[in-house]
């Protein structure tokens, strides 16, 4: 299983989606919103939500994405 592959298995299996964070620290993958992209091309829905977390530096905004799997 490749890395988009698999990125894309977790976001079907994990409710809570994804961050930049998590895709480096579970798949290596440095550029997620990248991947995003390729799954948003192939017809996947994929949102974003934008969150507040506490970095190094202060507070900062990241992207957590999530997979559409019923439409509400």
């Amino acid at each position: 299983m490749n890395q988009r592959k698999a990125i894309l298995k977790y976001l079907e299996t994990h409710k809570k989606g994804m961050t930049a964070r998590d895709a480096i620290e579970k798949f290596g993958c440095t550029r997620l919103a990248a991947v995003v992209a390729v799954w948003r091309s192939k017809g996947y829905i994929i949102v974003s939500k934008r969150e507040t977390v506490t970095g190094r530096y202060g507070n900062v905004s990241v992207a957590r994405y999530f997979l559409v799997t019923e439409v509400e």
